[in-house]
This record gives structure tokens, C-alpha cells and sequence, in this order.
């Protein structure tokens, strides 16, 4: 007995110290993925208070205050929109909609015109106070053309061009039919296509496929609570992040098929929201967004951030760029537009990180936008009073 009393007590050691060390890396690997996470949110967001576009604003630190207070709920079709808030610089509806600055009352006996601005955060304005976004500038813009117009920023954060188009079908499901749809996208398309290296996709689709039926299958929430790349143990979450660091392949598999795949699925968007547009009685505007890539006098601070982005990137960015350019009937698609090179001739600063613009930025597409938008909107004519938007055969 005392035989097997010393082996259990060996083992019981042995055990002991094997949880200690597990501990003991567990802890390391918390503080590390934690710096790790502080260092992306850095150079995501925090880089916003840094940039070279805002160094005389005093208004920035109170915006990020607010910016970080925003959270999310769950969306049918489109996963995700935001919660409610009412900040000094950022207001989100009961509906997860952005503020919009107010255009030109109508005249009395006219409807104003219906206009959805769709896309993903560039549109919603992130880095930007609400007065700043694209539909803000949009509507006061068409004021001051005396075009009388309701302007709804329907962007939202991560959204790639399929997710736009089911936010636009929602909309027409419910009978909110608009005079006009804009769409200023692109990045993100191609971004998350570089992410995951499938084209057609929303960003960080394989956070959905891990949490597919989650309530049912108990081994599979086990698994994800310690074997998760963003839920499991620190350990696991830090082995995940190296390896995907150390992926001497991804660069690789940004080749030129998927390159073509991005345009080939973007393209096939433009054509249905065209066609959507000719069911409805809509008119759509569709611009394919500046990028920082494409901006080549870039300042210091915009210089570093182009080198934030992995191995390969830049080339995947040019890569669908050459495709776009390359399809003749992209050129003539009526609505279409490529502004990719709206920023190529401006040395000022423009970016505040990799995605997103400043308010001057914004100033800039819009200008660019207003240019197609107000002889549309001064030629159409409306009853006086708002259509149904019926969605009868």
C-alpha cells in the first residue's frame, strides 16, 4: 500500500506542477494577446486622435469617448447593426441608424426626395461627427441646390456590397421605396476577400461559421471555450495569432483569381441593384471608394499606415483595380462610377487610418458625388404625396 500511496503522491506532483506551469503560461499569454489586442485597436481606431488630419481639433478626444461607447445587436440577414446611443458628436436611432443632418423642407404641394446612402463604415462615418459623414454632407449639399431631399444613412460598419444590397431589399420589402439609392463601396469587398482568401464574402465570416448552432452542440461550445481564436484560453488565442502572423502562404493566395472573384461578385451587384432600380423606380448611384493605396503622395503619418497591412495587400488592392479597368463593360454600366482616384493628385493629409477618411476627406467625395447626384435630383419630379412604395407584382 504504501507503494501505491507513494505513486498516487507522485502523481498528485506531478499534476501540481503541470497545472502551475499551465498557469503560469496562461498568465503570460493574457498579457501578451492583451497588448496584442491594445496594439490593433491602435492601429484600427486610436490612431483617429493621432492622425495628422485632426492635430488642431479639439473635438477628437471626446468623439473617441464616445466612438468606443457603441455596441452592437443582432440584424436578420445582415448579422449586425448598432445599438442606440446619443452622444455629443455620434446619435444612433432606435433603428441602429446614424443621424443625418436635415435637408430643405419641401415646398408646399411637393414630397421631398427619398434618398438611401448605403455602404459600410466609411459611410456611416466612423472618424467623423455626425454633421461630417457623406449623408450629412449629402443632404446639406442638395440645400444649398435647392433640392429638398430626406437623406438616411443606412451604411454600417464591416458591411461588404452583398450585405448592402439585403439592407436595400429589407428596405424595399417594407415599402420604403427610394427616389434614390447610393452605394459608395469597395473596400471592404476587397478587404475581406484578401482576409479570409474567398471572394464574395462578409469580413470575419468564420466567427459565424464557429457559432452555427452553438445551443445545441455542447462539445462544440466546449471546444470554442478553450480552443476559440477570440473565446477560448489566452494560450490557444496567442498560439492562433502566430500562426496566422507566421503564414508564409497568405501573400500567396492573394492571386489573381480571386482578384478577378472580387470584381466578378461586385460587378454581379452593380447589375442587380440596376436591375432592382428598374423594378422599383429607383435611381441608383454606385461608387467603387478612394483607398489609401491609391493615394500616391501620401503624407508621413499615411505612409505608416499603408504599412500596418500584411504582406501582400497592396498588390491584392492593385490587382482588383487592374480587373475593374480592364472590363470594358464596367466602363459604360450606366449608375457606375470608379472615383478610386478622386485623391490622386492631393498631398494634404486625407487618412486617418488604413479605411477611413477625414471630414475633409468626406468633403471631397461628396463634392464628387453632388457632381451626378443634383442634375438627377433637380430632373426628377414627385407627387405630392409620398409613394406607398408597394411591393405588388
Amino acid at each position: 500500500m504504501s507503494k501505491i500511496a507513494k505513486g498516487i503522491q507522485a502523481i498528485w506532483r506531478l499534476a501540481g506542477i503541470v497545472v502551475f506551469w499551465l498557469v503560469v503560461i496562461e498568465i503570460v499569454s493574457f498579457g501578451l494577446v492583451r497588448r496584442l489586442d491594445a496594439r490593433d485597436a491602435q492601429i484600427q481606431e486610436l490612431y483617429w486622435s493621432q492622425s495628422d488630419s485632426y492635430q488642431e481639433e479639439d473635438w477628437i478626444d471626446e468623439y473617441m469617448a464616445d466612438y468606443f461607447q457603441i455596441r452592437l445587436r443582432w440584424e436578420p440577414y445582415v448579422y449586425w447593426r448598432r445599438l442606440p446611443l446619443q452622444r455629443r458628436f455620434i446619435h444612433v436611432d432606435e433603428a441602429g441608424f446614424r443621424h443625418t443632418s436635415p435637408g430643405l423642407p419641401p415646398a408646399e404641394g411637393t414630397s421631398a426626395l427619398r434618398i438611401q446612402v448605403y455602404g459600410g463604415s466609411t459611410t456611416w462615418g466612423e472618424g467623423v461627427r455626425d454633421e461630417a459623414t457623406i449623408p450629412s454632407l449629402l443632404s446639406r449639399g442638395l440645400a444649398e441646390h435647392g433640392v429638398a431631399a430626406e437623406v438616411v444613412n443606412l451604411g454600417e460598419g464591416g458591411y461588404v456590397f452583398t450585405l448592402e444590397l439585403i439592407a436595400l431589399l429589407r428596405r424595399l420589402h417594407q415599402g420604403d421605396v427610394p427616389d434614390i439609392a447610393i452605394f459608395y463601396n469597395g473596400l471592404n469587398d476587397r478587404y475581406s476577400a484578401a482576409q479570409s482568401g474567398e471572394a464574395g464574402i462578409p469580413q470575419n465570416e468564420w466567427n459565424r461559421r464557429a457559432e452555427f448552432n452553438l445551443s445545441s452542440r455542447q462539445i462544440q461550445v466546449l471546444r470554442l471555450a478553450i480552443f476559440g481564436p477570440r473565446t477560448g484560453l489566452y494560450t490557444f488565442r496567442l498560439l492562433h495569432r502566430l500562426r496566422r502572423s507566421a503564414d508564409p502562404d497568405h501573400a500567396s493566395r492573394l492571386d489573381d483569381p480571386l482578384a478577378q472573384g472580387v470584381w466578378d461578385a461586385y460587378g454581379s451587384n452593380v447589375r442587380t441593384v440596376r436591375a432592382l432600380g428598374q423594378a422599383y423606380g429607383f435611381v441608383p448611384l454606385i461608387y467603387w471608394q478612394p483607398v489609401l493605396y491609391g493615394k500616391p503622395q501620401r503624407t508621413p503619418f499615411e505612409d505608416m499606415l499603408k504599412q500596418t497591412q500584411p504582406a501582400g495587400f497592396e498588390e491584392f488592392f492593385a490587382a482588383v483595380q487592374n480587373r475593374l479597368q480592364s472590363d470594358s463593360g464596367a466602363q459604360v454600366m450606366e449608375g457606375f462610377h470608379d472615383i478610386s482616384d478622386l485623391f490622386a493628385d492631393i498631398p494634404d493629409p486625407l487618412f486617418i487610418d488604413f479605411s477611413h477618411i477625414s471630414e475633409e476627406g468626406n468633403r471631397r467625395v461628396t463634392e464628387r458625388i453632388l457632381e451626378d447626384l443634383v442634375p438627377i435630383a433637380e430632373a426628377l419630379t414627385l407627387p405630392s404625396e409620398p409613394r406607398s412604395g408597394s411591393t405588388g407584382f
